[in-house]
């Protein structure tokens, strides 16, 4: 029984999306290159057909990491179904 409830968990694990952390919510999406800002660099985000919603969990993932570099926004640059690049900037 144990076994069973390990296995489940590890199952709806694998299937939630990374939470979106609370300095991760601070990270804006823009859809153009802004101007005034400065780039800190690439960011990118994965996913697998496993996940309920790929593409919230690669974008949390973009703003979690862009975040850690100091970034307040980022703008996707490349999407492919289970992979997106992005490009991080800090804005004022």
């Amino acid at each position: 029984m144990k076994v069973m409830i390990l296995v489940l968990s590890l199952v709806v694990t694998a299937c939630s999306s990374v939470p979106l952390n609370e300095a991760g919510r601070s990270v804006r999406t823009v859809r153009t290159t802004p101007t005034g800002c400065k780039y800190i660099g690439p960011v990118s985000g994965s996913a697998n057909e496993d996940y309920k919603n790929p593409a919230e969990h690669m974008i949390n993932q973009i703003k979690n990491d862009a975040a850690k570099l100091g970034a307040n926004t980022v703008e996707i640059t490349s999407t492919a179904p289970y992979s997106m690049i992005a490009e991080a900037y800090s804005c004022q």
